[in-house]
């Protein structure tokens, strides 16, 4: 990657380039989708970078009323990590979530700039598995600085890269602390950051926004963001999509662009003290003596650089170990599984047809003891008809025909039954 061009402190002079102040006034983005009670379907989620103790912190603060996130009054780093900080929009109704981020320029010690682009990346990384995206990405500056320095262009390249061009639109640029210039100044700087440090980002669509450090102007800032569409950043893309390192990344490049720029830096330091030595007499012990420290002294920075580049090369080693391993506990999870839900399935088809065969045995034993029920009921009502007797016979023939006259050829039915029923007993 080609070095920056503001690769030194620059500071804020006029430009000649035109400037529109009122350019950004209205937002290009057409609203989202919103559900039947007015809010969004999803989370909104924006991310808050920048410099060390350019009050990214305290915005947040401000904004969700949050008393747990942590607010310096100098320029000692006070956000050690990435944190997610959740509340619910009082105008939308929707849930967002601000992403707190260290500053590149961290001012802890043995905090490096390694340190926090990995963070950040693993916080992308993982929002990214997710399927969370990001809505907007405020990269906050403090419009009180009288320049521009080599550090905050380096941040503010990472942070580009970081985007990719085709995620400029949703960038907020947030310049602070205009309590600590006076508006003609800060007017000055504000439109050379537009102009000239910042013009690719506007000329990709990035709004710039001013912090009053009021919670209606916070808000103000958020409203901005609510409509535009979601998005994963480019180091994203690289890493998930394109399966690249984290050094091999744009963002990785600029920060791997800096690392061996103060190798080198230092290890010429080294060789020029060592000539310098060489060059000394052997009688002057004492500037050799104070030499000798101070090669110590940038033997020990060269060596805390090549420990960073070192940890720049490593990447995201621990999650992708760390990801495999879970790819393989799932695999392993998921094959038991698919074993367990088998033979369970297997069990249950095998009750399903002992249940289905009983079933069948039920109904058809049903079926044959009616069956026999209707037989013996057959039989007995052919024997009770085999047991009628004659006389009996007689008397139903004679209560069946109405028209014979009853006192002649009933009692002869009568008569003529018991005689052949008297025949019948003595044939038996």
């Amino acid at each position: 990657m080609a070095p920056s061009k503001y690769s030194q402190d620059e500071s804020f002079d006029d430009v000649d380039q035109p400037y529109d102040s009122d350019s950004d006034s209205e937002s290009e983005f057409e609203p989202s989708t919103s559900t039947p009670n007015g809010g969004q379907e999803d989370d909104v989620v924006i991310a808050v970078m920048g410099s060390t103790g350019t009050g990214k912190s305290s915005f947040i603060r401000l904004l969700t009323g949050d008393t747990d996130v942590a607010v310096g009054d100098s320029l000692e780093s006070e956000t050690s990590e990435v944190k997610v900080v959740s509340y619910r929009d009082p105008e939308s109704g929707r849930n967002v979530k601000i992403v707190d981020t260290p500053g590149f320029d961290d001012s802890r010690a043995g905090v490096s700039d390694t340190d926090i682009l990995k963070s950040i990346a693993e916080f992308l990384v993982s929002e990214y598995d997710k399927n969370r995206k990001l809505n907007g990405l405020v990269y906050v500056h403090r419009i009180s600085d009288p320049r521009f320095s080599g550090q905050s262009n380096r941040n503010l390249r990472m942070f580009r890269e970081l985007c990719g061009t085709q995620n400029y639109k949703n960038v907020i640029v947030l310049t602070t602390f205009w309590d600590r210039t006076n508006d003609s100044e800060g007017q000055k700087r504000e439109k050379q950051l537009r102009t000239k440090f910042c013009k690719d980002l506007v000329d990709g669509g990035a709004h710039f926004m001013r912090h009053d450090r009021t919670v209606a102007g916070a808000r103000h800032i958020v409203q901005e963001i609510l409509p535009m569409p979601p998005t994963n950043v480019q180091l994203q893309k690289e890493i998930r999509e394109e399966g690249k390192s984290l050094e091999d990344t744009a963002a990785g490049s600029v920060h791997r662009e800096e690392v061996e720029r103060l190798i080198a830096k230092h290890k010429k330091e080294v060789e020029d003290l060592k000539a310098e030595m060489r060059d000394i007499a052997r009688s002057n012990e004492e500037a050799r003596r104070e030499l000798k420290e101070e090669k110590a002294k940038l033997k020990l920075e060269l060596q805390r650089w090549e420990k960073e580049r070192s940890e720049l090369q490593k990447g995201l080693d621990e999650e992708k170990s760390y990801r495999k391993q879970m790819e393989e506990t799932a695999a392993k999870e998921k094959e038991e599984w698919n074993n367990r839900f088998e033979a369970q399935s297997k069990e249950q088809a095998a009750a399903r047809k002992d249940t289905e065969d009983k079933r069948r045995q039920d109904e058809t034993a049903k079926l044959l003891e009616e069956e026999r029920r209707k037989r013996l009921e057959a039989e007995r009502a052919l024997d009770a008809q085999r047991k009628r007797t004659f006389v009996q016979r007689g008397k139903d023939f004679a209560a069946d025909a109405p028209f014979v006259p009853t006192a002649l050829v009933k009692p002869a039915l009568v008569l003529g039954g018991r005689f052949l029923d008297l025949a019948k007993g003595v044939k038996d």
